[in-house]
């Protein structure tokens, strides 16, 4: 469940450290009313530096064998002659302008939610959604302590619709598969939880599991040790993405001539304030993370965002929380 793959072992341990990106926000590329409306709410858009982006279109050959090419295969479409590198610029800053007003607009929500101090209030709704329609299983991980592997089935399927890794012991959340096509409360339309409430119930599980009521240990000591676990969460990795929309981003934000790929091991950091940020946070991979911190940050110590990884050797996005 979690990657083997440590700092000193990855491809990426020879290339030069990552570069942090400390670019503000630009304007909100979308000028739907929607935007507009949330975009007046963010303060980062003031005096904004533009942020550095692809400006070098590349070849269909050189990213045909990476995940990148897979996507511009199923974004384009057509015959291989049509997949110019023009068409994959084009492609990859749609994705990226899409993205960046979505994010945008869920980075503008969780800061009006704290001046306005409404959080979620649906949280224990959910928690009571989490037991009743959905079988969760939690089984330890044998390669160390404090780490779970937890699958979560909707319904009365027999399949796992989400199954993801935790960490307590370094407040960590590893996602691997997660597919709604799975879950039949999604299918019949009727009460279902949303892929960020499915990792926050089971970050729940795990802390349940990993913290066992000792014999003479008092109700509320146990229930104030779970809590200080829980409210620790310090980030969570999307592992292994394979979105379409996800990786054309990804590709358009790396530098000229960088890819989206194990091979080339890229390894880049971007901090809370920048528009590669935003983009990412606006990804189908990202959303999950926002909405997460958006309905539970009164539940957490870390209640903004710090930044992203991302990390070619995986081909993973790493979300940090920060104070």
């Amino acid at each position: 469940m979690f990657s083997a793959v440590t700092k000193n072992q990855s491809p990426r341990a020879q290339r030069p450290a990552p570069r942090a990106q400390t670019h503000a926000l630009a304007p909100a590329a979308n000028q739907s009313p929607q935007v507009q409306r949330l975009a007046a709410l963010q303060t980062m858009a003031d005096d904004h530096v533009a942020q550095r982006v692809k400006t070098v279109s590349q070849d269909y050959d050189n990213v045909s064998g990476s995940p990148v090419g897979m996507a511009i295969r199923t974004h384009l479409g057509g015959p291989r002659e049509t997949w110019t590198a023009d068409a994959i610029f084009g492609a990859t800053q749609a994705c990226y302008v899409e993205n960046l007003a979505r994010g945008q607009a869920l980075m503008a929500q969780l800061q009006q939610s704290k001046e306005d101090e409404t959080p979620a209030t649906t949280g224990d709704d959910n928690a009571a959604l989490f037991d009743e329609s959905y079988t969760t299983r939690v089984v330890q991980d044998r390669r160390g302590d404090h780490r779970y592997s937890i699958g979560t089935k909707g319904g009365d399927s027999h399949e796992t619709a989400y199954q993801n890794g935790y960490d307590v012991a370094n407040a960590s959340i590893e996602t691997a598969t997660n597919y709604a096509s799975r879950d039949p409360n999604r299918a019949a339309e009727g009460p279902h939880l949303n892929n960020s409430e499915i990792f926050w119930n089971q970050w729940g599980a795990a802390i349940d599991a990993d913290t066992p009521k000792s014999f003479f240990e008092r109700k509320r000591i146990h229930r104030a040790r779970k809590a200080a676990k829980k409210r620790a969460l310090g980030k969570i990795t999307r592992m292994a993405v394979s979105n379409t929309s996800t990786i054309l981003t990804v590709q358009h934000i790396l530098p000229d001539n960088e890819s989206f790929s194990r091979e080339k091991a890229v390894s880049e950091i971007y901090a809370a304030d920048t528009d590669a940020f935003a983009a990412l946070l606006g990804t189908p991979n990202g959303r999950a993370v926002g909405y997460l911190l958006k309905d539970h940050y009164h539940e957490m110590d870390l209640k903004s965002f710090g930044n992203v990884v991302i990390d070619g050797a995986t081909t993973s996005l790493t979300f940090n929380f920060a104070d």
